[in-house]
């Protein structure tokens, strides 16, 4: 009897030692953004089970616009999601297609009631620029931005044109801090071409068709992880966002 009981006693310590093993423990848990807001408009940002985002929901002033994520490739890239807006009946779908170094090659944008592409996002690069066009569906250039990175990954010039050529604004980007931005926690599909490692703290705006430029700063409040909690744009007005994060 006392054998069997010793047995069993080796079989629950064994049992709960595995089960131990296959629970995340705080040094292996990630780091995932929930939400973020700012004024009257909250981003939400929704997992699976494999934690892949399923969702992003845009919720502003009663307006609630999610965009739901159908389909992954087999090594976890984003290849098809639809966009659903509340009071209308418009769905629109939308294709990704990626090049061999898993960058982002172009986007179709099709009318779910037509099956009609309606918009062509393309994308090309250079090992510091980025350069993205967008197209109506019979294939007209509409505007066309092109984005300059430095060295560890941040934009420091976005340059926005029209559908001729002509440069209509300029944004300079500096001053970053050496902690992570929560855009490196959100699809490439979400970030159209912008991306930033870090933060910047510095950012100017000039305007090409009256020549007046604006400078501007932003200041941060992070976690202990370094990732932003609170970002507040010191422009007029005022603008503060507020980030939300879990770990699992």
């Amino acid at each position: 009897m006392k054998q069997h009981f010793i047995f069993l006693l080796l079989c629950s310590l064994f049992l709960f030692s595995c089960k131990k093993k296959k629970e995340a423990t705080p040094s292996t848990l990630k780091t995932y953004l929930k939400s973020y807001t700012e004024g009257n408009s909250n981003r939400q940002f929704n997992y699976d089970n494999l934690n892949r985002f399923s969702s992003i929901v845009y919720n502003e002033s009663g307006l609630t616009q999610s965009f739901e994520i159908n389909r992954y490739d087999n090594i976890g890239n984003i290849t098809e999601y639809t966009i659903r807006t509340t009071g209308t009946t418009q769905v629109t779908n939308i294709n990704i297609f990626y090049d061999t170094q898993n960058r982002i090659n172009y986007t179709e944008r099709r009318d779910s009631a037509t099956n009609t592409i309606n918009q062509i996002i393309s994308y090309s690069y250079t090992t510091s620029t980025t350069v993205r066009e967008t197209k109506n569906g019979a294939g007209l250039l509409l505007n066309r931005n092109v984005y300059t990175y430095n060295t560890n990954g941040n934009i420091i010039k976005k340059e926005n044109y029209n559908n001729i050529g002509t440069l209509l604004q300029t944004y300079t980007y500096g001053d970053y801090d050496n902690k992570l931005s929560p855009e490196t926690l959100v699809p490439l599909l979400y970030r159209n071409g912008e991306f930033h490692n870090n933060n910047y703290r510095t950012y100017t705006v000039t305007n090409h068709s009256t020549g007046i430029s604006n400078s501007y700063t932003v200041t941060y409040t992070y976690n202990t992880e370094g990732y932003p909690t609170q970002q507040i744009f010191n422009t007029s007005p005022i603008y503060t966002y507020n980030y939300i994060y879990e770990k699992k």
